[in-house]
């Protein structure tokens, strides 16, 4: 479309190709203490499809992140996903 990349429309693995790759990576340039931390703010934020949230929600498990959400947009579909901490 006019907004989005295409690559990240037709990702491999059914989209969450990228997703993996950026949750797996955001290790390398997130901090384990900060202020975000302190204030409970997600460090995590992805847009994800309306149908990849559980998916989603095992990939940032299996990266050592906690208290995952899922947040749905307007036409209550889970369209964000947040991870507040790294597991210690």
């Amino acid at each position: 479309t006019q907004w989005e990349d295409k690559k990240a429309l037709v990702a491999p693995e059914n989209g969450l190709a990228i997703i993996q790759q950026i949750i797996t990576r955001s290790h390398n340039y997130l901090k384990n203490e900060s202020i975000v931390t302190h204030y409970s703010i997600p460090r995590l934020i992805l847009e994800i499809g309306h149908t990849q949230a559980s998916e989603v929600k095992k990939l940032c498990t299996n990266a050592d992140f906690d208290t995952i959400t899922v947040i749905q947009d307007c036409y209550k579909k889970d369209r964000i996903i947040t991870c507040l901490n790294k597991k210690s």
